[in-house]
Parts: C-alpha cells; sequence; structure tokens
C-alpha cells in the first residue's frame, strides 16, 4: 500500500557516514501513516529518513523499501517503551526560503499546533593523509507553531508575541514564568499548552 512503484532502499548512499544519521531514530518502529485524504495504513518495521524525507519499511521479504505514494502523517512507536513520536509532512514550510519536509508535532492545542524540525545536513571531509571522503550528517533543530493558519518560525520566545499578537497578555505572563530554556522542546511545549488551551 506504500508503493505505486516499488522503489528499494539503496544503503550504499549513506556508506561514508562516520557520524550522525539520516533517520530520526535508526531503529525501526511500529508505523502508522495517513495519505493526503484520509486513509489510514499499517506497517511494520517503519523509520523516518529526515535527510531525503522519506518514509522507509520493510516488505515482506524482509527487503528495506521506499514509501512512494503522498503520506501527510506519520506515527512511530518503539515496541520496547511504547513511547510514540507523530509527524506532519509539509510541502513546503514557512518561511518561503525554507524546504519543505517531515517535522514533530510537539503538542495540538485547538488554536494552535507545535512543531520541531529536525534540518539533516551532510558535511564532507578528508582526513589529513587519506585518499577516503568521510560524510558527517549534521543535525539542526528549529521550531515552527502553525496558528491562524500559518506556519511561522520561532527562533526565540518573544517572536511568539509577533506570531499571536492577540495572546500578547498571557504569552508575556508564561515566557516570564516558565523555567528550563536550555530544554526547547518542554520550554516551548508548556507555553503552547498554557495559553492557547
Amino acid at each position: 500500500m506504500y508503493n505505486n512503484n516499488p522503489v528499494l532502499f539503496n544503503p550504499v548512499k549513506y556508506v561514508r557516514v562516520v557520524e550522525g544519521t539520516p533517520f530520526f531514530d535508526t531503529t525501526w518502529m511500529q508505523g502508522t501513516a495517513t495519505t493526503p485524504d484520509g486513509n489510514k495504513t499499517k506497517a511494520t518495521p517503519m523509520r523516518l529518513n529526515l535527510l531525503d524525507n522519506e518514509v522507509n519499511y520493510r516488505d515482506a521479504s524482509g527487503n528495506e523499501m521506499i514509501a512512494t505514494i503522498a503520506l501527510k502523517t506519520l506515527k512511530l512507536t518503539q515496541a520496547a517503551t511504547s513511547k510514540s513520536w507523530q509527524f506532519e509532512y509539509f510541502g513546503k514550510a514557512a518561511p518561503a526560503d525554507q524546504p519543505g519536509g517531515w517535522m514533530e508535532i510537539l503538542t495540538t492545542t485547538p488554536q494552535a499546533v507545535l512543531y520541531k524540525r529536525q534540518y539533516k545536513q551532510i558535511l564532507e571531509s578528508k582526513p589529513y593523509g587519506s585518499s577516503i571522503t568521510e560524510q558527517r550528517v549534521n543535525t539542526s533543530l528549529k521550531y515552527y507553531l502553525l496558528y491562524n493558519q500559518q506556519l511561522q518560525e520561532i527562533k526565540k520566545s518573544d517572536d511568539l508575541l509577533k506570531i499571536a499578537p492577540d495572546k500578547a497578555g498571557p504569552l508575556q505572563t508564561a515566557i516570564k514564568e516558565t523555567k528550563g530554556k536550555n530544554d526547547k522542546d518542554n520550554y516551548y511545549l508548556q507555553i503552547i499548552n498554557s495559553v492557547f488551551n
């Protein structure tokens, strides 16, 4: 159900990677995906390639395949811990100069959705005296808020005041009272949940 035309994943593409990973998590997880028209389908095991924005899964023969049908949402669950992550695919993310892709949903409230985007980039270097180029996958994090049908990046907490000026008072209070700025996931999640619920 994931393929119109089956595409086999080629692991040789990452054979020179010595640090980092193109995947959200290298382990295989239970997965549920939803297409843009709302059809749900399950497959296990699955994993999410955030470098290429591809969903990989194992077919009945154990081959690693790339999903070629359009997918809108994805839920990945670790079998051992039952911990799960939800993702949504954006064809184009805001601001306009940023590429679209899979973003993790940190929280959904009646008024807003908070996303985290892991941007993966391959950096190449050649060790001294070596003829082989090594690759490292660098990951940078960005946060976005979907509010009033607009997806905008949060670079710092004060950006929330620009994104939702109608919530300026409660936001200023929440920003002042919320601790733990170093844990941005939890910090932004607490602010959004307290103001937008």
